[in-house]
């Protein structure tokens, strides 16, 4: 499954130039890269950390759940994270 958290705020820089995001995430990385494949979006914007995603702009936001993304909210999102968590180190 793929999912999509709510946009927030974000803090503009060269790199990042707009307003809102949202994480994309998925049950497994390669269903991820898969979906951000169909979505034009580039590998190399895969970020790792906590729980491996891709940050999305509303319009590509929208475009997920076009595509069948689930919305999740930061509760949701935070189990996911947990999961993953547990899921790394072997439990």
């Amino acid at each position: 499954m793929i999912y999509v958290d709510e946009l927030t705020v974000c803090v503009r820089s060269r790199k990042w130039p707009y307003r809102q995001a949202c994480h994309m995430v998925a049950d497994s990385e390669e269903e991820l890269h898969y979906f951000a494949g169909r979505m034009g979006l580039f590998r190399s914007w895969f970020q790792r950390g906590s729980l491996p995603h891709y940050d999305l702009t509303k319009n590509m936001r929208l475009l997920a759940v076009k595509l069948g993304a689930i919305e999740i909210d930061r509760k949701k999102f935070v189990e996911l994270m947990e999961k993953y968590r547990l899921r790394k180190a072997g439990h």
